[in-house]
């Protein structure tokens, strides 16, 4: 985790906008009912942006951000889980796993991700109200 100074709303999810699975979990989450406080943007839009420290792993986890702090990986998906309440929070039962563990099995999906689940061919065109959740390196001082 880390804290650097931004003016990024309150969450983030910066998550591979090439990537099919994560492009389906983000339509989740502008669906999801709990989750119409989370804002969203591609690592590819981000990256010059993020701290020099997260830009060479970005390409390979989703980030959150959150009040200030950065979390990676596991840290980032059981962070969102618990952002949107209901049988979610049944995952954080994941905090009992020691995080190297936790890590493994996401680093795991993350490395196959393209090969199981494919590339996005096309671009998700979310809707007007959901725009307003997207956000690009305009928006975002880091």
């Amino acid at each position: 985790m880390q804290k650097p100074s931004s003016s990024l709303p309150n969450f983030v999810v910066v998550f591979d906008g090439e990537c099919l699975l994560c492009n389906r979990f983000v339509q989740y989450l502008l669906a999801n009912k709990n989750g119409k406080h989370l804002f969203f943007a591609t690592n590819q839009a981000l990256k010059p942006s993020l701290p020099l420290t997260l830009q060479n792993t970005v390409q390979q986890t989703i980030l959150v951000y959150q009040n200030g702090i950065w979390k990676q990986k596991s840290n980032a998906i059981l962070a969102i889980a618990k952002e949107l309440k209901g049988w979610h929070l049944i995952l954080l039962i994941g905090y009992v796993l020691p995080r190297f563990l936790r890590d493994f099995l996401y680093d795991l999906v993350a490395k196959n991700r393209k090969k199981w689940f494919g590339t996005s061919q096309t671009c998700y065109i979310p809707s007007s109200e959901q725009t307003m959740r997207f956000l690009n390196t305009q928006d975002s001082t880091f």
